[in-house]
């Protein structure tokens, strides 16, 4: 019985390699309805994916539409000798490897901005991945965070955690790109008042 069942399971594995990378060749010779099925076909899988490695919907999200514009801008390298699925969830882990290095360092930074921390001393926080709920400087940068006024916390939320640009900050706290300059470094330099305090 678990013979036939890993059977029909490689059987439909084998068949989906096959579909793939027929969809994939004629993407590859310009099939717009191709490509839009092989969008589909693995849209899906690959946020869930995604999902799994992030724990987060808005990062998941993202990364799965910058996952699959990759795809798209890439397609013309992909050697249908491999699997498909393999190619394109290759892509996925570069793009969740990014997105892990790019978080880890601007929790560096911002640990390093809350603690009064200079920017020249900002690599010696982590040399590598670390559970943050053990580490003081992480525990201290968030008490400093939770006593900033709110207007200086969502500043530094969207700049310094979200990465939002000034632009897209101003536009999330109705304001303007030169006030929101103004706010970060008010912020910051609130915070780094409060760091002593917290010590």
């Amino acid at each position: 019985m678990a013979a036939h069942r890993e059977k029909g399971i490689l059987m439909n594995t084998t068949h989906a390699q096959l579909v793939d990378k027929g969809l994939a060749a004629a993407a590859q010779a310009g099939d717009a309805s191709a490509l839009s099925q092989l969008y589909n076909r693995h849209l899906v899988p690959l946020y869930r994916y995604i999902f799994r490695h992030v724990n987060h919907l808005q990062d998941a999200e993202d990364l799965t539409s910058d996952v699959m514009l990759r795809m798209v801008n890439s397609l013309p390298t992909y050697q249908r000798t491999a699997s498909f699925r393999t190619w394109l969830y290759g892509i996925a882990r570069h793009a969740i490897a990014d997105f892990w290095r790019s978080r880890y360092k601007v929790r560096e930074e911002l640990v390093a901005e809350f603690s009064g921390i200079s920017m020249e001393q900002k690599g010696e926080l982590y040399v590598e991945p670390v559970d943050e709920s053990s580490d003081p400087r992480y525990k201290q940068a968030q008490k400093v965070f939770e006593k900033l006024p709110n207007h200086y916390r969502d500043v530094l939320r969207y700049r310094f955690i979200e990465q939002r640009t000034v632009a897209e900050t101003a536009e999330a706290m109705g304001t303007t790109p030169g006030n929101v300059k103004v706010l970060q470094y008010r912020a910051l330099k609130k915070a780094a008042v409060i760091a002593k305090e917290v010590v």
